[in-house]
């Protein structure tokens, strides 16, 4: 029975490598994460930048939009027939007026589209942050993952070692010794493939965070207690409605459009130029008054008016539109969250000792000899892939709860009923 004895140290460990803090990572709380990505995140700084942009646009469009002309004109002049030479000049000066209301409308458009780059550059933050919190879940699902396949796969290759063992002392027959092989090379390929995933959950967690190419380093983030008993906010919809910053942006530029309608209207209407004229012509003083009215014959400015029209519409099209999305997308994503919870809690009850206690019951069955080794090697797998599917009820339940902070424009919600 020395093949016992080697697979009782096997399962003496087994339950102790999957916890494991990674000693070598960087440990960083899930909010300190969510925080890093929504201050420093390139896109949050481009969005930061667009925001700058529309006020410099609000200065320039609430500006007057004509400066007054000078014309200064001086020239020397041979009279005829010699009779000397004199010195004219001629000053003009003029103003364009505005017609009423231009002003008014340009400005309202500008401090519209300012609202909707300060609301996007809020959406674009707290999809950063929501991101680096799905980020970090995942990571955190792919480094227990990991650390329980590669678990497996030890587990695997000394049982492997044993049989064949067991074999040339002629206590194992040769379809011991296959059943073994095929057991530790389907371990082998379920730990290179949670390798893979791994490593591609530790680059998404560098994008989350908006890390510089430079900077390597590994990242563990530690989560906080999940309580699935939480409960979403009954009035989910209209805080949704009220709070979501690239909805609000949406309304922004319904705003603007309707604005911009006002102002094609008003364009329709041709500037006036007034001068004053002031000259001396051969001795002689000229002052004179002018006006200029341009004729809106050739360009009527019909076709700006009907495109300014056609994107207000679009616009409120689009408002109502997002509004209809929003609401079924709260419905489902708090459905998908209370049985994802409710999953978890079930399986919590129900199942949360019964991997160990069949590990347990198999070693005593095996010790009896009532247990053959293929069947030990089915309860061995059976009990890492519960520890597995425990993992993926808690990557599941904390991705729903992301996904219900995100859709009501509330990232703090993650943390929500954490603590018990």
């Amino acid at each position: 029975m020395r093949i016992y004895h080697v697979i009782v140290s096997i399962l003496t460990g087994a339950g102790l490598l999957i916890l494991q803090q990674a000693a070598y990572a960087e440990s960083i709380s899930l909010e300190e994460a969510m925080q890093q990505a929504g201050d420093t995140h390139p896109e949050v700084r481009m969005a930061d930048q667009s925001v700058a942009a529309a006020e410099g646009m609000l200065t320039e469009k609430s500006a007057y939009a004509y400066n007054p002309q000078v014309l200064i004109k001086p020239q020397r002049r041979w009279l005829a027939g010699g009779r000397g030479i004199t010195t004219d000049y001629f000053i003009f000066l003029s103003q364009k007026i505005e017609i009423p209301g231009k002003r008014s409308s340009r400005s309202k458009a500008a401090k519209a589209n300012l609202d909707a780059a300060e609301d996007s550059a809020m959406s674009v933050r707290q999809r950063r942050m929501i991101a680096a919190a799905r980020a970090a879940v995942t990571l955190d699902f792919a480094t227990l993952t990991e650390k329980a396949r590669q678990q497996q796969q030890d587990i695997m290759r000394r049982l492997l070692k044993a049989v064949r063992q067991s074999f040339k002392a002629g206590e194992k027959s040769v379809l011991d010794v296959n059943l073994a092989l095929a057991s530790f090379a389907s371990s082998l390929s379920l730990a290179s493939r949670a390798k893979q995933f791994h490593l591609r959950a530790k680059r998404d967690m560098a994008n989350a965070l908006g890390l510089p190419g430079k900077r390597r380093r590994q990242l563990r983030v530690t989560l906080p207690p999940l309580n699935p008993d939480w409960k979403p906010p009954k009035n989910a919809v209209e805080l949704a409605l009220s709070s979501r910053p690239d909805l609000q942006a949406v309304k922004a530029n319904t705003r603007a459009g309707a604005a911009q309608v006002q102002l094609a209207s008003l364009n329709r209407i041709p500037d006036p130029e007034v001068g004053l004229l002031t000259a001396r012509d051969s001795n002689d003083h000229i002052f004179g008054f002018r006006v200029f009215i341009p004729l809106p014959v050739l360009n009527l400015h019909a076709g700006a008016y009907k495109a300014a029209i056609a994107r207000r519409e679009r616009a409120r099209d689009l408002e109502q539109w997002s509004i209809t999305k929003l609401k079924r997308e709260v419905a489902t994503v708090i459905n998908e969250y209370r049985v994802t919870a409710r999953t978890l809690t079930d399986f919590r009850k129900e199942q949360g000792e019964a991997a160990e206690e069949n590990i347990r019951l198999a070693q005593i069955a095996f010790e009896n000899g009532e247990m053959d080794l293929a069947d030990l090697i089915i309860y061995l797998d059976r009990g890492l892939q519960a520890r597995i599917a425990r993992l993926k009820l808690f990557n599941q339940t904390w991705q729903a709860r992301i996904r219900v902070a995100a859709v009501l424009g509330h990232p703090e919600y993650i943390f929500k009923g954490n603590q018990k």
